[in-house]
């Protein structure tokens, strides 16, 4: 017969969770009931209103995820890690990071080490994170690249604005761009079959035929690899599942 001390381990996390969302919800309520107000339904205008909720809601979602991801310090790994140089990284203390995501800005707090061999200093949850080198979330960053691919910086820009809520300038959009560009490129170069093994007359095919069907036409030469995230990205994707 199991003994009362074989409750399975995962238990207070389920029940603490369910805690969680049940919180979040009570605040999303009140803040529909807030916005609505003693307005009779007849007079509201409900563009406005789901506008409004939606902004509301992603505010108090980025804060319980920046509260919760600020709660777990499991990334310092002890007073010292291995670094990238294969040399020890020592611990200097929790560095803040703005990141910005389909949520809003969150404000992480992140362990930071500091390798005195090479010069090195990084933060390991970052790379967990998927946040290493950017300011923006990985699904902020999917989002960039999916307009990004399809019409030109500034009014990639605007769409995120007006479909999203969430602001990210031309000029990251650009920037954002450009680093996944390269990063497609050199992806596809170390995963891909050189262009100059195969016969000329099929090399040829493959650039040609990867412009014309994955290129929108407004899109300049240069370009070309940027235009190509929303496949490699889903690929991508599909590979970490």
């Amino acid at each position: 017969m199991p003994s009362c001390n074989s409750r399975k381990p995962w238990l207070p996390r389920r029940v603490k969770k369910n805690l969680f969302a049940d919180l979040l919800a009570t605040d999303v309520v009140q803040e529909i009931e807030t916005l609505l107000g003693r307005q009779a339904v007849e007079d509201l205008d409900l563009e406005a209103l789901e506008l409004a909720v939606r902004q509301k809601v992603l505010q108090l979602a980025g804060a319980a995820v920046e509260q919760r991801l600020n709660a777990d310090t499991s990334d310092e790994r002890g007073s010292r890690t291995r670094c990238g140089c294969g040399q020890e990284a020592r611990l200097v203390g929790r560095r803040s990071k703005q990141v910005h995501s389909v949520l809003g800005p969150l404000q992480l707090e992140r362990a930071y080490y500091h390798c005195s061999s090479c010069g090195h200093g990084f933060c390991p949850r970052d790379e967990h994170l998927g946040i290493e080198n950017t300011s923006l979330s990985p699904a902020l960053t999917r989002m960039v690249g999916t307009v990004g691919a399809m019409v030109s910086f500034q009014e990639g820009s605007e769409l995120l604005t007006e479909l999203a809520g969430v602001a990210v300038d031309a000029k990251q959009v650009e920037r954002s761009a450009e680093a996944l560009g390269k990063e497609i490129a050199e992806d596809e170069r170390l995963h891909s079959e050189p262009l100059d093994a195969l016969p000329a007359a099929t090399a040829s095919a493959r650039v040609m035929g990867s412009w014309a069907s994955k290129t929108p036409h407004s899109l300049p030469p240069s370009r070309a690899w940027w235009a190509r995230w929303v496949p490699w990205s889903a690929s991508r994707k599909a590979a970490s599942c």
